[in-house]
């Protein structure tokens, strides 16, 4: 009987501490896709647009593990080097986005990014979402770090 009350009062304790927020911990969750990357937009609108360069992402992004599962004869191309750059970077912020966030015609990427790939992911942000029919044209769109830094603001395409 002691036993079984003490078991009771200890699984109570844990579910009152983890059902409470517990825990202070205000940092993004991030996700291995863009696809689980949270959406943000103060509008409907912004949310729609946001979930569109949310599927184009998802599309067209270099998860981690696709430099590795670049064929040998691919690798001896001479223009191999560009795109594993490129890949490296997509790589980097594709595969640990948190959120993806549109501002009136501005999008905002956050991820985590390790410091030794910040310049490759920027160039592989702008990139992609000027690669996109949702953004293409817009100037401004941001690739932050977790904490809100910029890494990357990406100017007007304009071919």
């Amino acid at each position: 009987m002691r036993r079984g009350f003490l078991c009771l009062f200890f699984c109570l304790a844990i579910a009152v501490t983890g059902g409470c927020g517990g825990s202070d911990d205000s940092t993004p969750k991030v996700a291995d896709s863009p696809a689980g990357a949270a959406i943000e937009g103060g509008s409907d609108e912004e949310r729609k647009e946001a979930r569109e360069v949310q599927d184009y992402f998802v599309r067209n992004c270099a998860l981690p593990g696709t430099i590795r599962r670049v064929s040998k004869r691919e690798r001896e191309l001479p223009l191999f080097p560009i795109y594993k750059r490129w890949l490296t970077g997509e790589e980097a912020m594709c595969g640990h986005m948190a959120s993806i966030a549109v501002d009136g015609t501005r999008v905002t990427i956050r991820s985590e990014i390790a410091p030794g790939t910040r310049k490759a992911a920027g160039e592989a942000f702008c990139n992609l979402i000027q690669g996109s029919d949702v953004a293409d044209f817009t100037p401004g769109h941001e690739l932050q770090d977790l904490d809100g830094e910029t890494i990357k603001v990406c100017p007007a395409r304009n071919d």
